[in-house]
């Protein structure tokens, strides 16, 4: 009988599994996220953790139209910001939009990060960053630096003439070291724009991953890429890298952006924000971080988060 119960719950606890993973489309997600029940948090998953996170933009809340009030505004929703990434505590951070108000905020918020990257319009504190934010106690940083995703990626706040909207876009990269393996890896971080020069940017960021990771490292590539993944304007990417969204051991299908949680919004369904790999022993997790934190949504994009492991042949 006591051989029985054991099987029976041995095969109950492959079912629970096989429901939650990428084949059967669970939501692991609901699984990661500290929401105070007792479920597994993303600190029982081993490995180098990283994410990607639009932030909304801070002047946001001084547009003529429909600025971002109330609950919308950074000055009340940043603590629920703050309780995000002292929660989960990755590694690496990735941000989008994030201006100088918001880097320094983070940082003097979010006990033992620091970050590299400089604003888009003078290539220091004036406008939105693609930042990277980083753990003082596990990541050192070799390297870093920034490029204008524009025909002269060197040239402070350049730009390619599709973007009309006028504003120029960055990538920020850096050659890190996780301390704990001993292990270098290449990081790059972007905001694609809304134009038709998506295509072009990419190669960008395709050419600075080839021209500054000399020493052919595992890389990871974050981003508010605004296109799904599977959009011809990331088809030179996809060639290349793996989607951590679609290759992880354990994953979710959930949208990410989702302006607000707005009904309308919501029911698109869009995956705006990626994280995509190579180079790395494997990806046992991805997810969607679709909470709300201190009762606030944190921005109107949900973070996106990944665990990787390193190859220990490459040591």
């Amino acid at each position: 009988m006591k051989l029985m119960k054991n099987i029976i719950a041995g095969f109950c606890f492959l079912f629970i599994l096989a429901s939650c993973s990428e084949k059967s489309g669970g939501n692991i997600g609901s699984l990661l996220i500290p929401d105070g029940s007792g479920n597994l948090k993303p600190g029982d998953v081993s490995g180098l953790i990283v994410m990607s996170s639009n932030v909304r933009y801070y002047s946001a809340r001084n547009k003529a139209d429909d600025p971002d009030t109330g609950d919308r505004d950074w000055e009340n929703r940043k603590v629920g910001y703050f309780a995000m990434v002292n929660e989960l505590q990755p590694h690496v951070m990735g941000v989008q939009e994030a201006e100088y108000k918001q880097l320094t905020d983070i940082a003097a918020n979010c006990a033992g990060y620091s970050y590299v990257g400089v604003c888009r319009v003078d290539g220091n504190t004036k406008g939105e960053s693609t930042a990277i934010f980083y753990k003082d106690a596990d990541i050192q940083v070799e390297q870093w630096g920034t490029v204008w995703l524009s025909p002269t990626p060197d040239v402070v706040n350049s730009r390619f003439d599709e973007m009309t909207d006028g504003n120029c876009r960055t990538a920020t990269w850096a050659v890190l070291k996780y301390k704990e393996t001993g292990d270098g890896f290449f990081y790059i971080n972007t905001h694609l724009s809304l134009g038709s020069s998506q295509k072009k940017e990419v190669a960008v960021i395709l050419n600075t991953v080839v021209n500054k990771n000399k020493a052919n490292l595992p890389v990871v590539l974050t981003g508010d890429w605004n296109v799904e993944e599977n959009a011809s304007a990331l088809s030179d990417l996809n060639a290349v890298y793996l989607s951590a969204r679609k290759r992880a051991e354990s994953t979710d299908n959930n949208l990410t952006y989702h302006w607000w949680g707005d009904r309308n919004v919501i029911q698109k369904h869009q995956q705006l924000d990626h994280i995509f790999y190579k180079g790395f022993a494997g990806c046992p997790l991805f997810c969607t971080i679709n909470e709300k934190w201190k009762g606030y949504y944190i921005s109107d994009h949900y973070p996106v988060y990944a665990v990787f492991q390193f190859s220990v042949q490459n040591r």
